[in-house]
């Protein structure tokens, strides 16, 4: 194995939970093959693993599934209460089919068998970018929350501009919070309303002076507004003016007090979130794009080069049973059975590989397109389940070339919808559909099942439906439950044909 640029002589802290030292030593030995320096702590008790993650720190845990006094789920709990975010992948010598989902949907990152380090080096390489990437977007959040105090900061230092508004006379006062504002003292201002005026940005000074005055010669007592207030310089700044009225015994307003309060540095502070904002969802959409492109090559691989080496030897066991057949004196039945055996185990290998392989990535989709991908997807929803899966996808977006990225991300919602059909709706029939709305595809999968609770939909520890929420909101879509308990699910989601297009569907 050529180990990448990337991995030559980097250090590798790896905290190794295993009781043997001389699977750990092929471990270190794997390691080192993949362009490592590794520095190994063995471990294989609850007390050793707290002691090595108090005083250390680790690039990962590589932990084997069940030890006498200790095993991985143990260590990854461990690892969660000290709120670490190391990556753990288990290195087993025998683990079954259902201990590996339990593994993975407890937290675990990935497994490779002893039998098969030759995985390890890239699996290593692929959790610690993501662990990078993890770490990347945890510090874009805290930017985002340090720009958010900062904001709360500045506004409480702020000294707003206090005005008193004379109606009768129409004189206007203003506080010495107004040097601060503007950049004059109040002495320096003429105290006339006009000074008001005059001082409105010309593309506001109309809605604003209407505003203040539909209060004042209605009913009202208070008012808000935002506006651009020049200053002295001939800048504006960005202000809040909230204001209260005093009325005489006949109800005419005789006097009006208020405050401008200076949102300028907010709103380069929304700027800056905003700004952040982007950059975290850029940095998703390429996090997602790279898995896409990773379950592509490894779909691709798995078809192509290990399909092939199971398909050679399934030649060469047909091969040896028509020279067993022919050249057996006399015949040897127990060793055509074997071989009958095996050829049937390569059989079933071939096609576990070939399913693996579209659950990855569907070449249909890539090679055929949207449309034909999710009929591909109804029928094999089907096959597994038994459930009719009724489809009404468009012709005309058949004959259209779709976004790649679009498509991608309407087939994968498709493929979440119809396996949380199957693992928890109990129901009797299906529908998906797909056709043009508003600017954009929309995507409808119903049933007649159980039914969804709002507040399963929006709880934010459902990772698969937030998973799906978050990969609609990065392409400017919409995602909507509806259903009743006993009725069934309708989920709607509408993606834009074009960014630019985001917020047209309602």
């Amino acid at each position: 194995m050529i180990a990448s640029e990337a991995a030559m002589e980097t250090t590798l802290r790896v905290v190794c939970v295993e009781d043997c030292e001389d699977d750990v030593a092929l471990i270190e030995r794997e390691l080192c093959h993949g362009g490592y320096r590794p520095l190994v702590k063995r471990v294989d008790s609850p007390g050793a693993m707290n002691e090595v993650l108090r005083v250390e720190a680790w690039d990962l845990v590589l932990a084997d599934w069940n030890l006498p006094r200790f095993s991985a789920l143990f260590a990854l709990e461990m690892i969660k209460s000290k709120g670490l975010d190391l990556p753990l992948i288990i290195v087993s010598g025998s683990i079954g089919e259902e201990a590996v989902i339990a593994a993975m949907r407890a937290g675990v990152h990935d497994y490779v068998m002893k039998n098969g380090l030759g995985r390890l080096v890239p699996v290593i390489q692929r959790e610690l970018r993501e662990a990078a990437d993890r770490l990347a977007r945890k510090r874009a959040e805290e930017a985002t929350a340090a720009a958010e105090e900062r904001l709360q900061l500045s506004t409480r230092a702020t000294d707003d501009a206090i005005w008193d508004w004379n109606i009768s006379t129409q004189k206007l006062d203003w506080s010495e919070g107004f040097q601060s504002l503007i950049g004059l003292c109040p002495h320096e201002l003429s105290l006339g309303l006009e000074s008001w005026y005059d001082s409105l940005h010309p593309e506001e000074k109309e809605r604003v002076v209407a505003a203040r005055y539909a209060v004042i010669n209605g009913c009202g007592e208070r008012w808000s507004d935002q506006y651009r207030f020049r200053r002295a310089d001939g800048t504006y700044a960005y202000v809040l003016d909230r204001g209260y009225v005093l009325r005489n015994d006949e109800g005419r307003a005789v006097r009006a007090i208020g405050a401008l309060t200076d949102l300028t540095k907010q709103k380069q502070v929304e700027m800056e979130i905003a700004a952040a904002y982007e950059r975290l969802r850029d940095l998703t959409r390429r996090l997602e794009c790279a898995k896409e492109d990773e379950r592509k090559r490894v779909a691709r691989e798995l078809h192509d080069e290990f399909g092939q080496l199971l398909t050679g030897l399934k030649l060469d066991l047909a091969s040896l049973g028509k020279q067993l057949a022919r050249d057996a004196t006399p015949a040897r039945p127990d060793l055509m059975e074997k071989l009958q055996r095996m050829t049937t185990l390569v059989n079933d290998s071939i096609q576990l590989v070939r399913r693996v392989a579209s659950d990855l990535r569907p070449s249909i989709l890539d090679d055929l397109g949207l449309i034909p991908a999710l009929q591909w997807q109804a029928r094999e929803f089907e096959a597994r389940t038994g459930v009719p899966c009724e489809t009404a996808l468009s012709q005309d977006l058949a004959q259209r070339e779709l976004d790649p990225e679009r498509s991608s991300a309407l087939f994968r919602i498709a493929q979440e919808l119809l396996t949380n059909i199957m693992r928890h709706a109990r129901a009797s029939h299906v529908c998906l559909a797909l056709r043009e709305e508003s600017n954009g595809w929309l995507l409808e999968v119903c049933d007649n099942g159980s039914g969804i609770r709002e507040e399963d939909y929006v709880n934010p520890t459902t990772l698969g439906l937030r998973g799906m929420q978050e990969r609609v909101a990065l392409l400017g879509g919409t995602l909507r439950f509806s259903g009743e308990l006993a009725k069934g699910t309708t989920v709607r989601v509408w993606m834009p044909q074009r960014s630019d297009d985001a917020g047209a569907f309602h």
